[in-house]
């Protein structure tokens, strides 16, 4: 039987504009996550919206829809 060509990812675009951040809910419900809050421009005080997900956190701003979602 022949082999099976090595796979090769699909080219993708850079992105310069992507950012990681790993961080948990305080006992107060807090998420400490400066960097990435920074990022999407959420400021101190700023109201989220939480689903549980699979184990996983969906946090994203309730008024809006889109890119801005943290998971």
């Amino acid at each position: 039987m022949p082999a099976l060509p090595a796979a090769v990812p699909p080219a993708r675009e850079p992105v310069d504009d992507l950012v990681f951040d790993v961080a948990r809910p305080d006992a107060d419900g807090r998420v400490a996550a400066r960097a990435l809050l920074r990022a999407l421009r959420w400021p101190p005080g700023h109201r989220l919206h939480i689903d549980v997900t699979r184990g996983l956190l969906l946090i994203r701003d309730p008024d809006r829809t889109g890119d801005d979602d943290i998971t």
